[in-house]
């Protein structure tokens, strides 16, 4: 299949356009990447069997199938959050009818919102890198972090804020915070040298989580996250550790923390990246997408 795939390619970060159009490209598909602020009514289009994008703008409906894949949360209750959501959901109402099918990370949305795009809509997380996954290295004489997490507390809602400022609240020193900047090869090599990853509780829903438990489960990471009901659909306890409410954070960060949970954290590591080797790479979800694609839109 061609694929005309329009996104912000080379943007840095995680670089999920690369691991998908290299995902894509492993499963045998012809993969054009075209710049957002590129695209034109043109003979790629023309020539393409399926166009794929994130948060490009089409004006108009092409005669090509087109599907997009959106990555973040689109509605949540949090107040503080309202008007990025209210951008997000007029996105959503002005592209739906120009798209064929759309693939949601934020599974509430897809409930939600699927009876006024017409079933267009489809759940499917993200997923972690090929080209990175595996374990990090740690530098001689490095003194290892108990926890870690990565991510903004500001802008990502009053509930991440406070969760963020219990952490330094409670933990001191022990709590390595990293807002920006700590991507891909980097963040693997933090891991490395990580007891224990943390992930938010907010904003976190049965069917909505970060892309950050796939990247830290495929470097080995040990990871306590927030439960979530299709979650543990992915990972089971063996693979990564579940809490609910704060009392609980606690007693499981004292748990893994214990010199005697060692083998317990090493376990959990492996497991953690093994799981994601086998279900949760881009891979994985781009076979899914294409699979999709081809029984929802006969292409």
């Amino acid at each position: 299949m061609k694929i005309l795939y329009v996104a912000k390619h080379g943007s840095g970060g995680n670089d999920d356009e690369g691991a998908i159009a290299y995902a894509l490209e492993q499963l045998g598909h012809d993969v054009v990447c075209v710049q957002e602020a590129d695209v034109t009514p043109s003979q790629q289009i023309v020539h393409a069997d399926l166009i794929l994008f994130h948060k490009w703008q089409p004006r108009r409906r092409y005669d090509v199938p087109t599907v997009f894949w959106y990555f973040d949360l689109v509605n949540h209750p949090d107040p503080s959050l309202r008007s990025r959501c209210n951008r997000r959901i007029r996105w959503m109402r002005e592209v739906c009818p120009l798209v064929d099918l759309g693939f949601c990370t934020d599974g509430d949305w897809v409930e939600s919102f699927n009876p006024m795009s017409g079933g267009k809509l489809v759940w499917l997380p993200q997923g972690a890198d090929e080209r990175v996954v595996g374990m990090g290295t740690v530098g001689p004489g490095q003194t290892p972090f108990d926890l870690l997490f990565t991510g903004i507390a500001t802008g990502g809602g009053k509930g991440r804020v406070e969760w963020v400022r219990w952490c330094e609240r409670d933990y001191g020193d022990k709590f390595h915070y990293v807002r920006w900047g700590l991507y891909r090869e980097g963040l693997r090599d933090v891991i490395a040298n990580t007891k224990i990853v943390l992930c938010p509780d907010s904003p976190v829903t049965d069917r909505y989580w970060s892309n950050r438990v796939y990247n830290a489960a495929g470097f080995g990471a040990v990871i306590l996250h927030p439960y979530c009901m299709r979650l543990v659909e992915h990972f089971t306890d063996k693979e990564i550790v579940y809490y609910q409410g704060k009392d609980q954070l606690r007693a499981k960060i004292n748990l893994l923390l214990d010199p005697d949970s060692k083998t317990y954290r090493l376990a959990l590591s492996l497991n953690a990246m093994a799981r994601v080797l086998e279900q949760h790479l881009y891979r994985h979800r781009c076979q899914t997408l294409i699979a999709t694609v081809r029984e929802r839109l006969g292409i």
